[in-house]
């Protein structure tokens, strides 16, 4: 039985709406800034925000597991989605939504669960189907069959049944690192392994279209994404934290990773970020830049310019902040880091309020330093 199956988009208009390259979803992955439009509804809402939930494992509450949720908290989570009227949708309701031959709900979530683990059948999944909500599963290939994992026939039984089963890789690697030895050639052939490979047999074995693909890790750059363009996926997904609008690039698309222990409060306060618009940074998403790396730039829109309080915004690497400088008649936000960055990848995270102190905004760069 279709459980899913039978989801209907309904929203109100979405006006101000500027998709780029109009199929922009199905494009070659973009390499140049960020430009992220601010979207509205004709309701009156502020801006359009998407966020993408990450999940791994569910399991008792003796586990240390910080990957594994507890039932109990994952029942919660599912309840304060529900509180806060999100409509969940999948990956493919995403994409359909962002070349606008669907109209998308009002407050579209997606809960996503990756790698592939069986137990999903008997914990997450009958409260996912008491609460209604779709879900998309990313797959890593080499995990079906092993003991902890999907077999093929329950990957086909979970796709007839309304879940989306999306791909993880084929092995599961940190697809940016650079083999010792390895040429330009070689790696683009050992990319396309783990990504056309995988999407062409979770496709075989599940009878049906394979479009995601999360990157083991969250770790990305141009040449990864360039891959997974060529394989054929039209949205991709990191670890980056922060909400999605339809304008974030699809090779690109953020996740907010859920652990163990995550207070409702703190749930419930990220579901309603807003995101945090640039209409460019320096050095870009995906750049893998030699080091060493002294500065950062990024410049805020427009409608971040009038609408946040300059006093809040903080940028952060790792659990430090960072000393920023902000042009307010500009929106150019510069961090300097001090000692210079070096080498390795790092996430920098960026949060703003606003005048009231009502919403609060964030986006976040991953950036490889060679």
């Amino acid at each position: 039985m279709k459980i899913f199956g039978g989801l209907k988009y309904i929203c109100v208009t979405i006006i101000g709406l500027s998709l780029i390259g109009g199929a922009g979803v199905t494009s070659a992955a973009r390499t140049g800034p960020e430009a992220e439009v601010s979207t509205k509804c004709s309701a009156g809402k502020t801006a359009f925000s998407i966020p993408v939930l990450c999940y791994h494992r569910f399991g008792k509450n003796t586990s240390q597991d910080a990957y594994s949720l507890d039932l109990e908290e994952f029942r919660r989570q599912l309840e304060i989605i529900r509180e806060e009227g999100f409509t969940p949708i999948t990956a493919a309701g995403l994409a359909d939504g962002r070349s606008d031959s669907v109209l998308l709900p009002e407050k579209p979530l997606l809960i996503t669960i990756d790698d592939g683990y069986k137990h999903f059948n008997t914990t997450a999944r009958p409260l996912l189907e008491k609460f209604g909500f779709p879900a998309t599963l990313f797959i890593y290939t080499n995990f079906v069959g092993a003991r902890a994992g999907f077999s093929r026939s329950q990957l086909r039984e979970l796709q007839s049944a309304g879940y989306e089963i999306g791909s993880h890789s084929a092995t599961h690697p940190k697809l940016t690192k650079q083999l010792r030895g390895e040429t330009k050639d070689q790696r683009a052939e050992r990319l396309r392994k783990e990504l056309s490979e995988s999407r062409e047999k979770l496709k075989k074995w599940c009878g049906g279209e394979v479009i995601s693909l999360s990157y083991p890790y969250g770790l990305w750059d141009r040449e990864v994404a360039e891959a997974g363009s060529q394989a054929g996926y039209k949205l991709m997904f990191t670890v980056n934290p922060g909400p999605n609008t339809l304008d974030t690039p699809p090779e690109r698309l953020r996740r907010i990773m859920i652990l163990r222990g995550t207070r409702d409060s703190t749930f419930r306060n990220q579901l309603r970020e807003k995101p945090l618009l640039f209409s460019a940074s320096k050095p870009d998403w995906g750049a893998r830049v030699a080091g060493p790396v002294t500065q950062m730039v990024f410049i805020l829109t427009p409608e971040m310019l009038s609408g946040i309080d300059p006093s809040s915004l903080e940028v952060r690497r790792r659990s430090s902040v960072i000393p920023l400088e902000y042009d307010a008649s500009s929106g150019r936000v510069m961090v300097r880091f001090s000692p210079s960055w070096v080498r390795g990848a790092d996430l920098m995270i960026l949060t703003a309020q606003d005048r009231k102190g009502k919403n609060r905004f964030k986006n976040s760069r991953l950036l490889i330093v060679e």
